[in-house]
Parts: structure tokens; C-alpha cells; sequence
């Protein structure tokens, strides 16, 4: 799963332009600040752990 925080206007401009900036917005994967990514993060690992 790919997660993005912060991201600069320029890069922002080369996702929409390969066509992955509004699946990433809209699955909720484009984050403000990086804690907020992690925060994320965490909470998907804690609720569907990989099996042992």
C-alpha cells in the first residue's frame, strides 16, 4: 500500500499527470504531514495483523 505525506506542489502536479493522484486522494492515502500518514499506518497494522 502506498502512503504519501507532504507533498509539494510540483510532485503533486507529476501524479495527476500519470494518473495516480485521484486514486491515491480518493482511497484516502494522500496525507498533510507525515505523523498523520503514520498514525494511519499503525492502525491499518493493528487491525488486520499479517498471519504468524
Amino acid at each position: 500500500m502506498v502512503l504519501i505525506s507532504g507533498i509539494a506542489e510540483e510532485h503533486g502536479e507529476v501524479l495527476d499527470r500519470l494518473g495516480e493522484a485521484a486514486h491515491l486522494r480518493q482511497s484516502g492515502r494522500v496525507f498533510s504531514d507525515t505523523p498523520s500518514a503514520i498514525r494511519y499506518a499503525r492502525n491499518l497494522a493493528l487491525a488486520d495483523p499479517l498471519p504468524a
